[in-house]
C-alpha cells in the first residue's frame, strides 16, 4: 500500500505540492487563532476575555471546517483512484491504512508547517502592534493537538465512508460520467421545462413568485443602502441585515429569472449567450459551498465592528484573525476550483468540435468569469463598503481599519479572479493542442 501511496503522489506532484501549500497556510491562520485563544486567558478584564475568545473561537470553527471542505474536494477528485483499490481487492484494514497513510500524513505535515508559518505571521504580528496577545506553550499544543485529532478523525470518517459508498455499486462509479459533460445549454437555471414553445404570458405567470421574491429582495436592498447611505445612519447593524438579505434574493433568483424570461426573445437566438450561461451556472453550482460560506462568514467578521468597550489589544487581535480567515477563506475558493477545472476539458473540447475557435472560446469563458465575479464578488463588497464606512463615520473602527480591511477583501479576490481566467487560458491551450482531446467533444 505504500507502494501504491507514493506512485499515486509521484504521478501527481505538482497536486499535491499544491495542495500541501494551500493545507499548510490554512493550518498557520488557525495555529494564529489558537494563539490568540489561548492568550485570552491572560487578560484582566472579563469583557475583553469574553470578546476575544468569542471572535477567535468561531474562526477556529470556520477554519476547521474550510480544511474539511478542502478534503471533501480532495476526495472528489479521488473517486477513480478509490474505485481502482476496490477493484485490486483490497480490504477494509487495508483501505483504512492506504486513507491514514495518504492523508494522515499530508494533514501532519500541513499542521507542522502550519505551526511554523504561523509562528512567523506572529511574529510579524508583534512587531507591527506593540499590544499583542499570546498564550502559553501548552496551551497552544494542547488545542493545537486536539483540533489536529479531531481534524484526523472526521478526515477518516469521511474518506472511509467514501469507499463504502463507491463499494455498494463499483460498476456505477466506474462507468459514471462527470455532469458538466452532460451539455445542455437549452436547460440552464431554469425548472427544467422546455420554453421554446411557450408564449410570455406563460413564461410570466410561471415565474410569478419568483418575480415577487426578487421585487422582495430590491426592497430589502433599497431600504438598508437608503440607511446605509445616509449619513445620519446610526443604526448600522439593522441596515446592514435589510442589505444582506436583499443581496443574498437577488443573487440567487436574478439570474434563473432573467435566463426564464429571455430564453424566447434572446438567449436562442444567441448560442454564445446560452454557453456563457450554461458555464456561468457550472462554476456557480461548484462553488456555491464557498459562495454560501463566504456570505455568511463576512458578515459575521464585519459584525464584530460592532462590538464596543473593547481594549485596543483586543481589536488589533480581532483585526489579525480577519486577516487569517479571508486569506483562508481566498485559498479554499482556490482548492475548489483547482480541483473544478479540469472537468472542463470535455466541454471546451465539445465546444472545438462544434466550430468555435479558440479565440472565441477564450471570449466567452472571460465573459463568464466576469459576471461571477461582478454578482459574487463586486457586487457583496458594494455593501460591505458601505457598512464599513458607516462604521468608520460612527467612530467604530479607524479609517487605517477601513482601508486595510476593504483592499484585504479585493486584493484576494483579485488574485482569484486572475487565477480563474488563467487556469481556462491554459486549459484551452492544452485541449487545442493535446492529441488526447480529438475525440472527447463526441
Amino acid at each position: 500500500m505504500i507502494t501504491f501511496v507514493k506512485k499515486v503522489v509521484a504521478s501527481q506532484k505538482k497536486f499535491y505540492l499544491g495542495l500541501l501549500t494551500i493545507l499548510s497556510f490554512l493550518a498557520s491562520f488557525e495555529y494564529i487563532s489558537v494563539v490568540i485563544y489561548s492568550g485570552a486567558t491572560n487578560l484582566n478584564n472579563f469583557i475583553d476575555q469574553f470578546m476575544l475568545q468569542s471572535v477567535t473561537g468561531i474562526v477556529i470553527m470556520i477554519a476547521f471546517v474550510l480544511i474539511l471542505f478542502v478534503n471533501n474536494y480532495l476526495v472528489e477528485h479521488k473517486t477513480d483512484e478509490f474505485s481502482l483499490i476496490l477493484l485490486m481487492g483490497k480490504n477494509t484494514k487495508q483501505v483504512l491504512r492506504y486513507i491514514i497513510i495518504q492523508f494522515g500524513l499530508l494533514f501532519l505535515l500541513s499542521y507542522l508547517l502550519g505551526a511554523v508559518i504561523g509562528s512567523g505571521l506572529l511574529l510579524l504580528y508583534q512587531q507591527l502592534y506593540v499590544e499583542t496577545v499570546m498564550g502559553t506553550i501548552d496551551s497552544i499544543i494542547f488545542v493545537y493537538g486536539a483540533l489536529f485529532i479531531t481534524k484526523i478523525i472526521y478526515v477518516v470518517v469521511i474518506d472511509f465512508g467514501k469507499f463504502l459508498r463507491i463499494k455498494m455499486d463499483i460498476a456505477s462509479y466506474m462507468n459514471h460520467v462527470p455532469e458538466t459533460t452532460n451539455f445542455n445549454p437549452f436547460a440552464v437555471f431554469s425548472s427544467g421545462s422546455k420554453l421554446a414553445d411557450v408564449n410570455a404570458k406563460q413564461i410570466i405567470g410561471a415565474n410569478a413568485g419568483k418575480v415577487f421574491t426578487l421585487i422582495i429582495g430590491c426592497l430589502f436592498l433599497y431600504i438598508g443602502l437608503s440607511q446605509l447611505l445616509s449619513d445620519s445612519s446610526q443604526n448600522i447593524a439593522v441596515s446592514y441585515m435589510f442589505s444582506l438579505a436583499g443581496e443574498l434574493i437577488i443573487i440567487n433568483k436574478f439570474i434563473p429569472l432573467l435566463f426564464d424570461l429571455l430564453h424566447n426573445k434572446v438567449l436562442l437566438k444567441s448560442k454564445d449567450w446560452l454557453m456563457i450561461l450554461s458555464n456561468l451556472k457550472e462554476v456557480s453550482k461548484a462553488m456555491s459551498v464557498m459562495i454560501n460560506i463566504s456570505s455568511v462568514v463576512v458578515p459575521i467578521i464585519i459584525a464584530f465592528l460592532y462590538l464596543q468597550n473593547v481594549s485596543v489589544i483586543v481589536q488589533n487581535a480581532m483585526l489579525v484573525t480577519f486577516f487569517a480567515l479571508m486569506a483562508g477563506m481566498f485559498l479554499c475558493f482556490i482548492v475548489r476550483f483547482m480541483i473544478y477545472i479540469p472537468s472542463r476539458a470535455n466541454v471546451i473540447a465539445m465546444m472545438k468540435s462544434l466550430g468555435y475557435s479558440k479565440k472565441n472560446i477564450y471570449q466567452i469563458h472571460i465573459k463568464e468569469i466576469l459576471i461571477f465575479v461582478l454578482l459574487f464578488i463586486i457586487f457583496p463588497i458594494v455593501i460591505y463598503g458601505l457598512v464599513l464606512y458607516q462604521s468608520y463615520l460612527n467612530n467604530m473602527i479607524a479609517y487605517n481599519t477601513l482601508i486595510t480591511m476593504v483592499l484585504v477583501y479585493i486584493g484576494l479576490y483579485a488574485i482569484m479572479t486572475v487565477y480563474m481566467i488563467l487556469s481556462y487560458y491554459k486549459l484551452i491551450r492544452e485541449v487545442y493542442s493535446d492529441v488526447k482531446y480529438l475525440n472527447r467533444g463526441e
